[in-house]
């Protein structure tokens, strides 16, 4: 075991404790706190609000059983997190998957040479990069450019038969573009791109979902090309990649009635979760996976460092999934060079850094948490089961 490994592998030392701290972004906190209030006095209240009160109806049996992953009336946990001070990039025994890298950014080239990005991720450990499909265009970019390489991952294209990067791509159109959907071709334009891709490269559907915060597209186009990508991602059987961000109930009144007709609830992955833990809650409900990247290394992390505490490693260790994002969501706070630019880009070779945070705040073993997450990738994106057969 290296030093770095060996140094994560003792995080039961750690001072901090569940309920040391309530973060005061979190937007549950005065529900919280009249709940602890209610229970002094012998009251009983429900710990969710809004749409997390829904009950999990799950007829085909997808996911885990609801009474096995609630929260219930756990306290939250502390969001305070302080990471080791690494000294050079952590090393897995298990290859790690990227299930998101928007190595074609909207159509405008993020990164000039992409073997290169490749070839640095296969250095570092990286298995796997699934490309994201931000817009129709994109999406078609993505399979041109894997259908020239038969085999996603030759040994031309990582530099070493050593270090070897299988890629994949998603196909989808970002609610910012969601303006564009129709133009672009819609429904049927992505249909043939997906059915147009040689056997294990297009593995999912999206991006897509609900975005308010910048509302790039209106309101109503959004929902209506959301409800596009999950009627496509039901007939054609694929994962979904989703995004949400400022729409959480709108998102989840959309989704709820597809979850029973996809593969399997957890195909329906929470791209790059950033929620509290009461929304983190609402997703387990349901069944979804959950996509972390290196915003649980920035600045703004400590509602999602409480929401994965409170959950807790035992019930999050068949539904997470790591991805870097890239070009955006350094794991800065991680790293043992920081960013001489606040503009530096991110790339799939730093993902080691977000499986070494997320074991750092979950106190697990980093190896642990690699092979968990890529099997899990595996299971639900590549459609691979572990010899083991779980």
């Amino acid at each position: 075991m290296s030093p770095i490994n060996a140094g994560l592998s003792r995080l039961s030392l750690s001072t901090e404790t569940a309920g040391e701290l309530q973060p005061a972004d979190d937007p549950g906190l005065k529900k919280r706190k009249k709940r602890d209030k209610s229970h002094k006095s012998g009251k009983s209240v429900s710990v969710c609000s809004g749409s997390s009160k829904r009950k999990s109806t799950d007829p085909t049996g997808h996911g885990r059983a609801v009474e096995n992953i609630k929260l219930q009336s756990r306290p939250i946990a502390s969001s305070r997190v302080k990471f080791p001070l690494l000294t050079e990039k952590p090393r897995y025994t298990t290859k790690l998957i990227d299930i998101g890298a928007n190595l074609l950014g909207y159509g405008t080239p993020v990164f000039p040479d992409i073997d290169s990005v490749v070839r640095q991720a296969a250095e570092s450990g990286v298995g796997d990069i699934v490309i994201i499909g931000a817009t129709i265009p994109v999406s078609k970019q993505a399979q041109t450019l894997l259908s020239s390489q038969p085999d996603s991952g030759p040994e031309e294209l990582t530099g070493a038969a050593t270090a070897r990067c299988s890629l994949h791509f998603m196909a989808g159109c970002h609610p910012h573009k969601a303006s564009d959907f129709a133009r672009d071709g819609g429904r049927p334009a992505l249909r043939d791109v997906i059915m147009a891709a040689n056997q294990g490269q297009c593995i999912a559907v999206g991006e897509c979902g609900l975005d308010y915060k910048y509302l790039s597209s209106p309101e109503d186009v959004q929902k209506a090309v959301f409800r596009e990508h999950l009627e496509l991602a039901v007939e054609l059987q694929k994962p979904l990649f989703l995004h949400e961000r400022g729409a959480h109930n709108d998102f989840i009144d959309l989704l709820s009635p597809y979850i029973p007709r996809l593969p399997t609830a957890e195909s329906a992955c929470i791209h790059c979760f950033t929620g509290n833990w009461e929304q983190l809650q609402t997703y387990l409900d349901l069944g979804c996976s959950i996509g972390i990247t290196g915003w649980i290394a920035g600045s703004h992390k400590s509602a999602v460092v409480a929401a994965l505490r409170t959950a807790g490693w035992e019930r999050l260790r068949d539904r997470l999934m790591i991805e870097s994002d890239a070009p955006s969501l350094l794991p800065k706070y991680i790293m043992p060079t920081k960013p001489e630019s606040q503009y530096e880009k991110n790339v799939p070779a730093n993902l080691p850094y977000v499986c070494c945070a997320l074991a750092w705040i979950l106190k697990v073993d980093p190896e642990e948490v690699a092979k968990a997450t890529t099997e899990n990738a595996r299971r639900i994106f590549l459609n691979v089961i572990p010899e083991n057969g779980l």
